[in-house]
């Protein structure tokens, strides 16, 4: 068994620390970081509710905080979501400091929430949507073995355009047959 699965080459998986919440209140000052995270309307975070998300342990709920393992620098947030527990079904979310961006540390980040996610939860199933400008991002799944299962068309309307809400799935004998 390995004893910190939740630790990788460049990143691990840890609780959140006090100083995390101003560097991610500084991510959602960025429009473009907000807009990949979330369909409402770009608006500065509020301490008190990022603060109140960091702290909260719902047991359908796992958010971890990214951090380097050169510098324990905050790299980003992933979670495992709305778990619905009869059916080994969760929603993945990941949101990583845009000046990191392309250089690897969500893909392994990833990679570690879903063995997590199989593994650890024994999960069967692990979805999540995203926005169809988000190529990078849709790049980053499939890569991870994530199907396009489904799109929610013309979903959202940002600056006048229309865009479609992508729907990916991973099933756990999809990952093993992926990652072994």
């Amino acid at each position: 068994m390995q004893q910190h699965f939740l630790t990788g080459d460049r990143v691990r998986l840890t609780r959140f620390q006090e100083g995390d919440v101003d560097q991610h209140l500084e991510w959602y000052d960025d429009s473009e970081f907000a807009r990949m995270m979330s369909a409402m309307p770009m608006r500065p975070a509020s301490r008190e509710k990022t603060k109140k998300w960091f702290e909260e342990e719902s047991p359908n709920s796992f958010v971890f905080a990214v951090r380097s393992l050169d510098d324990d620098m905050l790299l980003g947030i992933v979670s495992l979501e709305d778990i619905l527990w009869p059916h080994g079904t969760s929603w993945l979310a990941i949101g990583m400091d845009p000046m990191r961006a392309g250089q690897g540390y969500g893909k392994e980040a990833l990679k570690l929430l879903i063995r997590y996610g199989f593994h650890e939860l024994n999960l069967s199933r692990i979805q999540l949507t995203v926005f169809d400008y988000n190529v990078r991002g849709r790049r980053l799944y499939e890569s991870l073995g994530f199907v396009h299962e489904g799109t929610y068309r013309k979903f959202l309307k940002r600056e006048g355009e229309r865009y479609d809400m992508l729907l990916y799935g991973l099933l756990l004998e999809e990952w093993e047959a992926h990652h072994g």
